[in-house]
């Protein structure tokens, strides 16, 4: 068995529920992006320089590695309680 079941659907879940947060509207109307889609927003942060892709990742990997412990350490203790039974 593989260790990593299920990452396939963590990553369209998270490539989906992050493609759906480009439209969120919660900026004021004056700092709003207005990305028509993922890919026109990749290419305009990309004209803004390769750099910017890397703007902000402290906050995201901290909250992934939490994500992904969390996830990890509960799955395997399911796996560990269900192989006993």
């Amino acid at each position: 068995m593989f260790p990593q079941q299920g990452m396939s659907a963590g990553l369209l879940r998270q490539a989906i529920y992050t493609t759906a947060r480009l439209g969120d509207a919660t900026l004021p109307a004056s700092q709003r992006r207005n990305y028509r889609n993922a890919c026109n927003a990749f290419y305009r942060i990309i004209t803004d320089g390769v750099l910017a892709l890397w703007k902000g990742p402290g906050p995201t990997g901290l909250r992934v590695m939490a994500w992904n412990t969390r996830m990890h350490a509960s799955y395997h203790q399911s796996v560990e309680y269900f192989v006993i039974i």
